[in-house]
């Protein structure tokens, strides 16, 4: 006992919380949330109430360190329940001193604030589980009717205002949050069942800077991770298997992040040589792997540990699939020390260093890549999402008596889809629908007889507003059988339509400027260009770039590289575990 006391005094001078400096009426407003039942409900109130705080002004924060909030009956009351329910809980999931000590006894799982009675509460709300065990359930079924038990939804929109810690009972209110919001509440309800867990995470992913949180139980000898929004078993392993992840991180209560990235992922241990710095520049930097990421940023991933000889640096327990790029900060500026580099699978190292005079005509179609595994919202329907779309015409009131103009049976993109009408002539009315499957269309856009776009004041439909609102990125589905009809005001000539499947926006779109760099020490511009098609041509690249494609539209870009014919191509994803998707 005093042993765990003095552990637990110990590292409470480690952890806190954030809290309002001043009243923000944040908790206030959750508390009016309880009672909206649905899921959209909820979210919608919630935005509008956190619009109507301080006009969005970004309240002040104050961090208050445990020993602010501990007090000798906190503390007492926290062991002795967490004694309790590991007691309890032992004679179906047995758990030696050690995993109890760092992943039941904690006070706290995250950064939530402390409050009197939350693993009383717990634990008295969560007894059925112990029910459900005595009556024969397994523990791990069991475990996943904990984890559904109450359904979060994500949401991480305007969290940008609110960067204070949560309440557990704000989060049961809310049923929605982040990962990380969401496996925290879970954590506190499996350790006061008496079951081990902590968040484990990955602070940065190859197309994303934001990263991703999961909960990562412990039964039968070994953690297990498991999404906090699709509790199963195998979801985890199968994104594990598909992911460029540089670091996994598990929040300790002992320390501030423990490395787990090798019992996730195959690792590397790279020695990368310091080419653009000389010794003395050198001798005294902390040294650093990064990677590139929005705005060609390097954002920091590990520390490194510099050779005897002063010549390389080496970096351990680095996630295989990725690029990176080693080097040290000077006055906040990152200083590289040599050439972005890719680690596949084997281990094996790649340098992207241009050759500047060996130049070859590259040919560019996105500037992010479309993932299309299915776990990933199953983007690879987007591909074939007009696929089973007939096009009908008529003159009449009605379609008894109509023309079929035109069905998508084959295609394979989500560019623009131009059907282009045999006979050109006056059209009063068209019927758009969906005839075998399920379709997913963002745009649909008439042409005119001197190809002239024919605006949507000319003519009147059915429904599916999104349909014509201008945005690539909002979309209908078309079920099997449904339609939309589409009535002009007077009748027009049209020579063809254009229609969109769904789509992310990062394809190249005609009339968007672009511009190419490549990375020679630091990014060197290529040229702009405008997009006068769907594929951008670039006749200087040197070979072996590492390059990146700005774009005046939207936010979303990734480096890439180009192989010896010029095409796009993302190091990340030549691994066959990808499915990444080139159209033809």
């Amino acid at each position: 006992g005093i042993y765990i006391n003095k552990s637990i005094i110990k590292n409470a001078f480690k952890h806190g919380c954030k809290v309002e400096k001043e009243s923000f009426g944040y908790a206030e407003m959750l508390d009016q949330l309880h009672d909206t039942l649905t899921k959209t409900n909820r979210i919608l109130k919630y935005e509008t109430l956190l619009d109507s705080l301080q006009n969005n002004k970004r309240p002040q924060v104050l961090f208050k360190n445990d020993t602010d909030f501990l007090t000798p009956d906190f503390l007492i009351e926290n062991i002795d329940l967490a004694f309790e329910a590991w007691i309890k809980m032992g004679v179906y999931n047995e758990v030696d001193f050690e995993i109890f000590k760092d992943f039941i006894l904690p006070y706290r799982a995250g950064n939530e604030i402390l409050d009197n009675g939350n693993r009383e509460y717990l634990y008295n709300k969560y007894q059925w589980v112990y029910d459900s065990l005595q009556a024969g359930k397994s523990f791990k079924k069991t475990l996943i009717d904990i984890l559904n038990f109450e359904k979060f939804n994500y949401y991480n929109g305007k969290n940008e205002i609110y960067h204070y810690s949560y309440h557990i009972k704000d989060l049961e209110n809310k049923k929605f949050g982040s990962c990380y919001e969401t496996s925290l509440y879970k954590i506190n309800v499996l350790r006061a069942l008496g079951i081990p867990s902590v968040i484990d995470g990955a602070p940065k992913w190859a197309m994303n800077e934001v990263g991703h949180g999961w909960i990562s139980v412990y039964f039968n000898g070994e953690f297990h991770a498991i999404d906090p929004f699709n509790p199963r078993f195998e979801f985890m392993k199968y994104v594990f298997d598909n992911e460029s992840i540089p670091k996994i991180y598990r929040n300790c209560f002992n320390k501030k992040k423990c490395d787990v990235t090798s019992t996730y992922i195959k690792t590397a241990c790279p020695s990368i040589e310091i080419v653009f710095s000389s010794l003395t520049e050198t001798k005294m930097q902390k040294f650093e792997i990064a990677s590139f990421y929005r705005e060609k940023e390097c954002k920091f991933i590990d520390f490194g540990m510099i050779s005897p000889n002063k010549e390389k640096v080496k970096f351990n327990n680095i996630g295989v699939d990725h690029t990176y790029i080693a080097g040290y900060r000077e006055h906040g500026k990152f200083i590289p020390i040599n050439y972005p580099f890719f680690i596949d699978r084997k281990a094996q190292v790649r340098f992207f260093k241009p050759d500047t005079n060996n130049l070859i005509r590259s040919k560019i179609s996105r500037k992010y890549p479309l993932h299309t595994d299915t776990w990933r919202n199953g983007r690879k329907k987007w591909y074939k999402g007009l696929n089973g779309i007939v096009v009908e015409t008529t003159n009449s009131n009605d379609f008894n008596i109509s023309q079929k103009l035109f069905e998508i049976n084959d295609t394979h993109t989500i560019n623009p889809y131009e059907i282009k009408l045999e006979e050109i002539k006056t059209h009063s009315t068209f019927k758009i629908f969906a005839k075998t499957n399920t379709c997913q269309v963002a745009e649909i856009i008439f042409i005119g007889e001197k190809g002239n776009v024919i605006e949507e004041s000319n003519f009147k439909f059915s429904s599916k507003d999104k349909l014509f609102d201008g945005n690539t990125l909002t979309y209908e589905r078309l079920n099997k059988g449904k339609s939309i009809v589409i009535s002009f005001k007077k009748p027009k000539i049209v020579s063809k339509i254009i229609l969109q499947s769904r789509n992310d926006g990062n394809n190249i779109e005609k009339e968007n400027i672009y511009e190419l760099f490549y990375w020679n020490k630091k990014w060197l511009s290529l040229g702009r260009k405008k997009a006068r098609d769907t594929v951008l041509i670039y006749e200087n690249v040197p070979k072996n770039s590492y390059l990146w494609l700005e774009c005046n539209k939207g936010i979303e870009e990734v480096p890439f590289s180009i192989d010896n014919q010029g095409n796009q191509i993302w190091p990340f994803m030549e691994s066959s575990a990808y499915s990444y998707e080139v159209e033809p």
